[in-house]
This record gives structure tokens, C-alpha cells and sequence, in this order.
């Protein structure tokens, strides 16, 4: 029996993928309670059919617990309320109904989509060539001569986390703050974690990430430089600007 988030099969999840394709390619996960597509040509159909699969499954089982709407209330849930209010100034309750580019179909994805695609056009894409280049360069010189090195540790993180910082205009001094927001997101809402979703560790986390974004995002729009947060905070006529939210 296959369940997404059970550590026993995220931990290497490969060989389950491959049972998954070849003996139950649509798979009722019950603890989850989702179905679990595997194959190519099926996901490739479930993705593009959002008539018939809403992305916004994406919102209630990764980034709300499986909860449409607000979770049902508790001293932690109001703990940590109290706590977001505090600190980030913004209304916790609107967030179940606040726009997210990967959990929303038709049009308001679209909308959406075409605000962030500005900072993916193949002049910019083919612009971070180079760099990445140097990125791989300096990796592989640091562990040039090793006996033994881990390849995730020394280039397979590194890579996506440097490029994706710089392009979003992350100060480098705050790059190991990044890496450490984004495996705790991930640990939460996708991982062992997921039975705790409000865990002081994941609140705490999720405030100092909402603080840090709305600070840069804020100063963007003041002073923008040559970064995608710049991009995509700026108005362009016709297109309906991002809220800080």
C-alpha cells in the first residue's frame, strides 16, 4: 500500500513509483485520502484537463492540511494567529482565498501566470547560461581531488538553490536562510512533519519567510534592480498588479 507522505516511501520513493506504473497506475492512497496518478500520459492528462482536476487540490493538501477553508480551531492554531498577526501585520484568515499561481485553473492562473512569465522569457532564461556554468565550475573544483564527496551535497544543491536565489534577488548573505525556510516548508506540507503542521518550528519558519518576502518586495517596488522580485511587483498596463499577499 503506497501513501505520498509516509518517510518509509519519501525516503526513496523510486521503487514504489515503479510498482505504482506497472501494477496500480490509479491508486486510492486512504491515509491521505487522495488518488495517486503515475504514468506519463495520465498525469500529462490530469494537468491539462483542469475542467475535470483543479489545481486547487494543491492549496488544500499541500499548504492547508488537507482542510478546504480554515482548520478547525485550536489553542495552537490560535497561537499561531496571534503570533502571524504580530509579526507580519497581515490578515491569516484571507489566505484560504488569496490567489497562488500552482493552485489555481482558468483564468485567475493565467492572469497570474503571465505576471511571473515575464521573468522567464529566453533572453532572460538564456542570460543565467553563463553563470550557471560558473556555478557547476566552482562546485566541482571544490571537490576535485576527493576521495569521496556527496554529489547532492556538493552540486545538486548548491546549483537550483544559488540560481534560483540570485534570480529572485536574495542577498547572498541570506542564502543559507533560504535553504533552511525552504527544506522546512517542504518537511512540513510534504514530509514526516505533516502530522504537526503547527509545530513552533513550521510557524516560526513561515513567519520569518512571509517577513523577509514582504521587506524585499516592498523595497523592490521602491527601488527596483535586475531581479525577477522586480519583475514581477511592477505594474504593467492592462495586467492586475500583486498584493503584498
Amino acid at each position: 500500500m503506497y501513501e505520498p507522505f509516509r518517510p518509509e516511501f519519501t525516503a526513496d520513493p523510486y521503487p514504489h513509483y515503479r510498482r505504482l506504473r506497472d501494477t496500480a497506475p490509479v491508486h486510492f492512497a486512504p491515509e491521505a485520502q487522495m488518488w495517486c496518478v503515475s504514468r506519463y500520459e495520465d498525469v500529462q492528462a490530469v494537468l491539462r484537463a483542469d475542467d475535470a482536476f483543479s489545481s486547487r487540490a494543491m492549496f488544500t493538501v499541500v499548504m492547508n492540511a488537507g482542510y478546504e477553508g480554515m482548520p478547525p480551531l485550536s489553542w495552537d492554531l490560535l497561537r499561531f494567529i496571534g503570533r502571524f498577526v504580530l509579526h507580519t501585520r497581515l490578515n491569516p484568515l484571507t489566505f484560504a482565498s488569496a490567489r497562488n499561481l500552482i493552485a489555481e485553473d482558468g483564468e485567475r492562473h493565467s492572469g497570474m501566470r503571465s505576471i511571473v512569465n515575464r521573468g522567464f522569457t529566453p533572453r532572460r532564461i538564456a542570460a543565467w547560461e553563463k553563470r550557471a556554468r560558473e556555478i557547476v565550475d566552482g562546485c566541482l573544483a571544490r571537490i576535485a581531488g576527493s576521495a569521496r564527496f556527496d554529489l547532492v551535497e556538493s552540486l545538486s544543491i548548491p546549483l537550483p538553490v544559488t540560481i534560483i536565489a540570485e534570480m529572485l534577488g536574495i542577498e547572498p548573505e541570506r542564502r543559507a536562510d533560504f535553504k533552511r525556510w525552504s527544506d522546512t516548508v517542504i518537511h512540513y506540507t510534504t514530509g514526516s512533519g505533516r502530522a504537526t503542521p503547527l509545530a513552533r518550528e513550521f510557524s516560526s519558519t513561515m513567519i520569518e519567510l512571509i517577513q523577509y518576502v514582504l521587506g524585499i518586495a516592498r523595497r523592490r517596488r521602491r527601488a527596483p534592480a535586475d531581479d525577477l522580485l522586480s519583475t514581477i511587483v511592477a505594474q504593467q498596463e492592462g495586467e492586475a498588479g500583486l498584493s503584498d499577499r
